[in-house]
């Protein structure tokens, strides 16, 4: 999960590659901690973690068992949460996100998030309600007729890079008419 390794070493995470899928922690900053404490987190985020995977498929697949991260996960969640806190204004005005791998043709889509949670409301150690006990991410990719599908669990699963070639300016496109979007050359 490119996203994950990125935004936890910004943040001063150490994560390594073991075994192929899975990975270990050998340093979970004190600032991802600190957001799960605040959070009123039922199970705390450790300062290492031995083993992690971000599919089950891994978690058994050697000794040590891993941990497995996905949305709910505290490490996952605090480290979105603090990576919001730091970028949140520039991602509330929007991105442009170039497909290389021309997974949905050359078409411009919107993709959306869903989120859907189902909180506890049982007060947790701090006094404060428990948190999320389950959590489930989803995503729609929107094109320009309107026309919504599933875009999959992970539809953003490899880096991200600009493309010079297109085959008209992502500007022109009707979805982004009006908007402040503009294309680097």
């Amino acid at each position: 999960m490119p996203f994950f390794e990125k935004a936890f070493a910004r943040l001063g995470g150490q994560i390594r590659r073991h075994e192929a899928g899975r990975y270990e922690i050998t340093r979970v900053p004190g600032r991802v901690r600190d957001r799960d404490r605040a959070a009123g987190s039922v199970t705390p985020i450790a300062e290492r973690y031995e083993r992690i995977c971000f599919d089950k498929v891994h978690r058994d697949t050697h000794k040590p068992q891993a941990s497995l991260i996905m949305p709910g996960h505290g490490v996952l969640d605090a480290t979105i949460a603090a990576t919001l806190e730091e970028a949140g204004d520039v991602l509330k005005r929007g991105a442009i996100l170039v497909d290389e791998a021309n997974e949905y043709g050359l078409e411009p889509h919107v993709l959306v998030t869903l989120e859907h949670a189902i909180r506890d409301g049982r007060p947790g150690r701090n006094g404060h309600p428990s948190g999320v006990v389950s959590r489930r991410m989803q995503f729609v990719m929107i094109n320009e007729r309107g026309e919504a599908r599933d875009a999959g669990p992970a539809p953003i699963s490899t880096s991200v890079r600009s493309s010079r070639t297109r085959s008209r300016p992502l500007t022109s496109c009707s979805m982004l008419a009006g908007s402040r979007a503009t294309s680097r050359r």
